[in-house]
């Protein structure tokens, strides 16, 4: 069910490379070589390792029926109207990479905030490593052709959250940093159903601690845990692209998205240690001079 030595490798990638910019580099770059090379067991990309061997069995039963109690989450792991792959392929994904549009919104709009997010990354390079369609995947013992049920609906639900991870971050209020990661994947957890971002939240936000000896790490957690579950539970479902011109403020006000003044202070408190110390699945690792 599921594979020790590939998790045990993620976990150890975790606590080796993660916060420490340099080490980061190499590490996207082993990935995008072992990607290229065709290989499929990648042991350099954490954060897809833990999302895919423990999104089988009741995991994945819990988050299916948790989804499928709205119409929206039902459209996302059906693969139905928004989320339907043409649609995303054809009108999401093209206003998500195009910086020209997003970097024109107004100021405060989702999309202006998303481009902050996003100017230094592109979405094209993560969509075609996961959602290959000519390839067969794997899954423990059991290989499983893109287009049988289950393959599909996983397909339909990982796109979905993957095209709307800069959303996320846009509109709860964290940066890109390893514990605004962490918060994101703690509200992803929450916001999906879904448990394997809770673990790799957990992971992260650990390593933050371990790097900063900071106990306020574990305030952050548990606020980023209650943020996400006074919002509205729908705001997942909806397209990444849906509000990108609405202020973000009326977004956080009409699905109770509350504030992080815990992460605020706690970033502000370690500037310089969470500058370029970015994970994002979509970045390609940035340093700055400063560090």
């Amino acid at each position: 069910m599921y594979n020790p030595i590939r998790i045990s490798r993620a976990i150890k990638s975790i606590f080796t490379d993660y916060g420490i910019p340099e080490r980061m580099q190499g590490h996207a770059a082993k990935f995008r070589e072992q990607h290229l090379a065709g290989d499929d067991k990648s042991t350099y990309d954490a954060g897809p390792i833990i999302y895919q061997e423990f999104s089988t069995g009741p995991a994945a039963l819990l988050t299916l029926v948790g989804n499928t109690k709205y119409e929206l989450g039902q459209d996302c792991m059906w693969g139905r109207n928004k989320n339907e792959r043409k649609y995303v392929e054809e009108h999401v994904i093209p206003k998500l990479k195009d910086h020209d549009y997003l970097s024109k919104l107004p100021k405060g709009t989702v999309g202006e905030l998303v481009y902050r997010v996003t100017k230094d990354f592109g979405i094209e390079d993560p969509y075609n490593r996961r959602f290959d369609y000519s390839r067969i995947r794997k899954r423990g013992r059991r290989f499983l052709p893109i287009g049988s049920v289950a393959d599909t609906v996983r397909a339909n639900f990982s796109r979905h959250i993957l095209l709307s991870h800069d959303t996320t971050h846009a509109i709860y209020n964290y940066d890109t940093n390893i514990m605004g990661e962490a918060c994101v994947q703690r509200i992803t957890a929450t916001q999906y159903n879904y448990f394997p971002p809770a673990i790799f939240g957990w992971l992260c936000a650990l390593r933050t601690y371990q790097l900063t000896k900071d106990p306020a790490v574990w305030k952050v957690w548990k606020e980023a845990k209650r943020i996400s579950k006074e919002a509205d539970p729908t705001l997942g479902f909806h397209s990444p692209i849906e509000f990108f011109e609405t202020p973000v403020e009326e977004v956080r006000k009409r699905f109770n998205v509350g504030d992080n003044p815990e992460y605020q202070a706690f970033a502000k408190r370690h500037h310089n240690f969470l500058q370029g110390n970015t994970i994002h699945p979509h970045a390609p690792i940035t340093v700055p001079e400063s560090i």
